[in-house]
């Protein structure tokens, strides 16, 4: 930039890309250096580019389950059991009955997952598990199941919720 012969002020131009990440602002560093006669003292002024974009969003959906404590065993084959799912936000639900790590009666495999439902949610929904995988054996006593529930939202964030329930005999 050049200063014509009695110029005391000079206006320019600083193009700015505008986009949509959060960013940092940004701070330049502006100088005037003694080229001539005419600036006999370098000056500086910082220049502060603002960034307008909102932070992302990194809070998970929060998700509880009410469901009832207990179930019986032929109840939870025929009827299966009912959950309401409540999120504190509009997300994508994976919601799932396992056999807990000591209920071995429901397979060879622990954790075997007997049945799995994808939804959306934006607030409270009611969802009916019912068992797709044949239980195996008669279990001589009560055995658990845990409802588990994995709440997704848009920018990725997830959380998990569970809920174990005894299955009686």
């Amino acid at each position: 930039m050049t200063f014509a012969a009695g110029e005391t002020t000079k206006t320019f131009t600083v193009p700015v890309t505008d986009d949509t990440t959060d960013n940092a602002d940004r701070r330049l560093t502006l100088s005037l250096r003694p080229g001539d006669a005419l600036v006999t003292v370098g000056a500086n002024a910082t220049l502060t580019v603002t960034d307008d974009d909102p932070a992302p969003d990194r809070t998970a959906p929060k998700a509880t389950i009410k469901a009832p404590p207990s179930t019986t065993r032929s109840s939870l084959i025929s009827k299966g059991v009912k959950a309401t799912i409540t999120v504190s936000e509009a997300a994508k639900l994976e919601v799932s009955l396992e056999g807990t790590p000591k209920s071995a009666v429901l397979s060879a495999a622990y954790g075997l997952t007997l049945v799995t439902r994808s939804l959306d949610a934006s607030a409270t929904r009611s969802v009916t598990l019912k068992p797709s995988r044949k239980l195996v054996g008669k279990p001589r006593r009560a055995f658990k199941v845990r409802i588990k529930v994995v709440a997704t939202d848009t920018a990725g964030n997830r959380s998990t919720a569970t809920r174990t329930l005894t299955v009686k005999r």
